[in-house]
């Protein structure tokens, strides 16, 4: 899974970095390269600190028609990977909405409490070993990590 970060020169000459899918995850570096470390760390923060429910899934950004604000200063635009745990428990949870199922359901479908299937939603708490990967997978008929 990966989010679209956009790069732009400020005018103090530094650089800063900006997710149009996500409000309010944004981030800066003294250098180019500095600026693309950063936005990592800031992308997998905002999305494990983030309540799941604030954001959507990602969407492709063809051109900034949409982002006058710093189009002038504009240097790059270049997608982010996503930390597994992460981005496993986020799509675990947009198939699970996909398919019109509550966590209720799934847990059940599961055979485990409504607490424990939560968890595997949360990105701070996720802990996808392959036994549950696999449970999964079959209760929603849908692969959750490539190989």
């Amino acid at each position: 899974m990966y989010y679209t970060a956009v790069i732009w020169i400020d005018s103090d000459d530094t650089y800063s970095v900006r997710f149009p899918d996500l409000p309010g995850c944004f981030s800066t570096g003294d250098t180019l390269d500095a600026a693309r470390a950063s936005a990592r760390e800031a992308l997998n923060l905002y999305l494990e600190g983030t309540p799941v429910k604030a954001f959507d899934k990602p969407k492709a950004i063809d051109n900034l028609d949409g982002y006058n604000d710093f189009k002038s200063r504009y240097i790059e635009a270049f997608p982010i990977k996503v930390n597994r745990n992460i981005a496993f428990a986020l799509k675990l949870r947009w198939q699970r909405e996909f398919q019109g199922l509550t966590q209720a359901a799934m847990a059940q479908r599961l055979g485990v409490r409504l607490s424990a299937y939560q968890r595997l939603e949360n990105p701070e708490k996720s802990n996808d070993t392959l036994k549950t990967v696999q449970q999964l997978e079959e209760a929603i008929s849908e692969e959750l990590l490539t190989v």
